[in-house]
């Protein structure tokens, strides 16, 4: 796929957004929300917005990034990789230590590991990284 330049993942953005239906009416149909989004999509930094939209596609199935060559690039250990896929998911560390049924201090050691094998200073590099690919 050839890359979208950030004006055309702002419009991919606005299209998802679009397209969201509450209470079976799409957001489509009120021109005020579309005018309000656009306006908050045309303010958010470039990467934000790629992130954003990397996001929903990954939630829909589609342009799906790879977790496992993530990990492999990375030398990411498979709880390491279970860690990012569930940062990406939208989950805290102790939600994700829950989930896994391990303690909160595993949990924050695989996240530091992950922080210094990625390079990433923070989780929200961490997922700049992986929804850059």
């Amino acid at each position: 796929m050839d890359e979208e330049t950030p004006d055309e993942k702002r419009g991919a953005l606005l299209d998802e957004f679009r397209a969201i239906n509450v209470d079976g009416l799409r957001l489509d149909d009120h021109l005020g929300w579309i005018h309000r989004m656009r306006a908050i999509i045309g303010g958010l930094p470039d990467e934000d917005v790629a992130g954003m939209l990397n996001r929903v596609r990954l939630s829909k199935g589609e342009e799906r990034v790879s977790l496992e060559a993530f990990a492999l690039e990375h030398g990411l250990t498979p709880a390491e990789r279970h860690l990012v896929e569930s940062i990406a998911q939208g989950l805290s560390v102790p939600e994700h230590a829950e989930r896994m049924r391990i303690t909160g201090n595993t949990a924050r050691v695989h996240m530091q590991r992950t922080l210094e094998k990625t390079g990433a200073r923070r989780q929200t590099d961490l997922l700049r990284l992986l929804f850059a690919r």
